[in-house]
């Protein structure tokens, strides 16, 4: 990671916040490795599955990147 991203590296993941610099980025990636591993622990039975969905397209849309192409 050290040789692929700078120090000052900025991370946007949507729902999932923004970390700012490789040490920031670490912990939090730690903490949902260990979140993942306690969900799939034995004798762990959670109530329901979650699931995670970003809304890039409306992104795109909002940003002005994209638009639909008209109905004529």
């Amino acid at each position: 990671m050290d040789e692929l991203w700078a120090d000052d590296m900025i991370w946007r993941g949507g729902s999932l916040g923004e970390h700012r610099g490789t040490d920031d980025y670490r912990k939090f990636m730690a903490a949902q490795c260990r979140r993942r591993l306690q969900r799939h622990a034995p004798g762990h039975h959670p109530g329901r599955r979650r699931a995670f969905a970003e809304d890039i397209l409306g992104m795109l849309f909002q940003r002005g990147i994209t638009r639909l192409p008209s109905a004529a």
